[in-house]
């Protein structure tokens, strides 16, 4: 499970809004380590406020990561059921994921991605939720629905990790939505049908 925000008013209803509003600012203006100072100026808040709420700057970056991959995990609800391993559903994911809303926001997540590969301290949290947890639902899914393996669902569950993220990215580089959705349902069709085998 996630870990809860460190200070204990980071929860409160202003609080989430303080973390909606950095968040967009964020998408706006880009990841950056400001300090608390900084970032009240840009939210039009006092440090006092910031400081009440998430303690300090370390303390504000981490609610906000958390928020950030809370809000991420509800938009990828339909993924954690397994039915993305037909095409239509796999291909109703790919057009929000490249969605105007959301693509900003995976950029973002990128963003902290980088970061926190080079802060692993300060960010452990995050990565470890970055891959493992998403790995494990659908790993859940492919074990229940077509009868694979532990091992060799979470296996098909870092593949596919692997090929969306990939995927998404490569559109961010080079902006050819043609293409990358192309390979999505290429991707779709090869594992419309999964091989049954037998759990031991």
């Amino acid at each position: 499970m996630p870990k809860a925000p460190t200070h204990p008013r980071a929860t409160s209803d202003q609080a989430t809004t303080l973390l909606d509003q950095a968040i967009a600012h964020v998408l706006a203006h880009g990841y950056s380590d400001q300090s608390l100072r900084s970032m009240a100026t840009s939210l039009g808040t006092s440090h006092r406020m910031l400081s009440y709420y998430f303690g300090d700057v370390d303390g504000f970056w981490e609610a906000v990561v958390e928020h950030l991959r809370n809000t991420d995990q509800h938009r990828r609800a339909g993924m954690a059921q397994g039915q993305v391993f037909t095409v239509p559903p796999i291909e109703e994911v790919w057009q929000h994921f490249t969605s105007p809303s959301y693509l900003p926001v995976f950029q973002l997540m990128l963003e902290i991605y980088v970061k926190a590969l080079r802060d692993r301290q300060r960010f452990g949290d995050f990565l470890a939720h970055a891959v493992d947890g998403w790995i494990g639902r659908v790993a859940q899914s492919l074990q229940t629905q077509h009868g694979l393996s532990k091992a060799k669902a979470r296996t098909r569950a870092r593949l596919e990790l692997a090929i969306v993220r990939g995927l998404l990215l490569d559109l961010l580089t080079t902006g050819d939505k043609v293409g990358t959705t192309q390979a999505i349902k290429h991707y779709a069709q090869l594992i419309q049908q999964p091989r049954q085998e037998t759990t031991p």
